[in-house]
């Protein structure tokens, strides 16, 4: 079971029931012709396997939409007046989760060898957390630092001359 709440200017409805999976992650399931067949269908039969029934034979498909996609198209027609497509609404950042940005901004900044674990501790947040900050707020992405040799003026001139050997070489040495 879920519970969606869908906002209007002046009312507020929450739905409980299950979802297909596309509609509850919010990708578009169904084109504008398809959504306005089903609010049709259940405003004519107010019921749901009839509308799937109807469904199969209007598009000549194996698979109907689901009981939870046919009621929250209904309901959000009533509450919007619309079948239009709007993806769902996430909540806002939490007052916790602004102070915990704030914090690992400011201990990435200090030392950025620190590991999350040490960062989720000292800002007093869970792991995953602390990892789901620095990667979507922050947008830092893991890695491992790579040591390698540092060039000097002397090796420019060995690598010119390694390079013009191999290229003088005939194909068939290569």
């Amino acid at each position: 079971m879920h519970s969606i709440i869908l906002r209007s200017n002046s009312r507020v409805v929450f739905l409980h029931f299950k979802f297909s999976k596309q509609i509850m992650y919010g990708e578009m399931a169904y084109s504008t012709k398809e959504r306005i067949f089903l609010l049709n269908e259940y405003t004519q039969k107010r019921n749901t396997r009839h509308v799937q029934c109807a469904w199969k034979a209007q598009f000549n498909t194996r698979s109907a939409p689901t009981r939870g996609a046919i009621l929250y198209n209904h309901a959000k027609f009533n509450l919007t007046g619309s079948v239009k497509y709007t993806p769902l609404q996430r909540p806002g950042t939490s007052e916790k989760r602004q102070l915990a940005i704030i914090l690992l901004k400011s201990m990435v900044k200090e030392n950025p060898c620190l590991s999350i674990r040490k960062m989720s501790c000292g800002a007093g947040i869970s792991f995953s957390m602390a990892q789901d900050i620095l990667k979507r707020d922050l947008k830092l992405k893991p890695y491992k630092y790579q040591e390698c040799q540092l060039l000097e003026a002397p090796d420019y001139a060995k690598r010119v001359i390694f390079a013009r050997m191999i290229i003088s070489l005939p194909a068939s040495h290569l």
